[in-house]
């Protein structure tokens, strides 16, 4: 065990498959943690209390021990990969996380309503998973939408927001990845994306509002098509 050693920055796995309890407990200095493949099982305490771990890539992890990243203080952002078969009591309490990423809930039980703070603004899951709440937390959607591209809906605003990367086009409106929702949509954000994809808001005829990001460069054909309630475009300026 390292616990408490507080100037350990870097850690370089060997072909482990757990990380035993209090292994890293109050290591103060590291920042990041890269799992091997080989690394299946996070014991309880592992790294509790590592307060400046900000970043974490859980590989192919199937279980999350109780209090396993508690306190980590720094922590705001987390995604938990499909391989994932169980979180445990408040594995991820007093941290700063605000949304959490699930590409996984083929387990019902996968985590308990204390597993997370109060205070953790939103679940997301792939829209696949018909569920309006996991972990005791609102969901929102999303998936991905192009090259390093992807989106997230949020059913309680109707509001679509695209990412960084290269949009896809989509001859048939019915292949676009939202088109479960398009109907529903009211506002779509822009944020990162520089193009917007061939049909992908054809039909979104609730859609009054469309945000466009400042490095926008190219709007392809019938992207808007028959989006009969606009109101609002924020062109960017050039």
């Amino acid at each position: 065990s390292f616990e408490g050693a507080t100037s350990l920055e870097t850690i370089k796995w060997g072909n482990i498959e757990t990380i035993g309890s209090f292994s890293f407990k109050g290591c103060t200095s590291i920042k990041t943690i890269n799992l091997v493949e080989s690394i299946k099982t996070i014991q309880n305490n592992a790294f509790e209390d590592c307060t400046s771990l900000d970043f974490i890539s859980f590989n192919k992890i199937e279980i999350i021990g109780k209090n396993a990243f508690y306190g980590c203080e720094s922590l705001k952002t987390l995604t938990i990969p499909a391989t994932v078969k169980s979180i445990d009591d408040e594995s991820f309490k007093q941290t700063s996380l605000k949304n959490v990423i699930f590409y996984g809930l083929e387990e019902p039980s996968l985590c308990s309503n204390s597993t997370f703070d109060d205070d953790l603004e939103f679940v997301a899951v792939p829209m696949k998973y018909k569920t309006k709440e996991f972990c005791n937390k609102t969901t929102v959607t999303m998936g991905e939408c192009g090259v390093n591209c992807s989106f997230i809906f949020y059913p309680g605003e109707n509001s679509l927001v695209i990412t960084d990367g290269i949009m896809d086009d989509w001859n048939n409106w019915l292949d676009v990845p939202w088109n479960g929702t398009m109907g529903n949509i009211t506002k779509v954000t822009i944020s990162g994306t520089k193009n917007i994809g061939k049909n992908a808001f054809y039909g979104a005829t609730s859609l009054v509002t469309v945000d466009l990001h400042p490095d926008i460069e190219s709007i392809a054909d019938y992207s808007f098509y028959n989006c009969s309630e606009i109101e609002t475009i924020t062109l960017p300026e050039h």
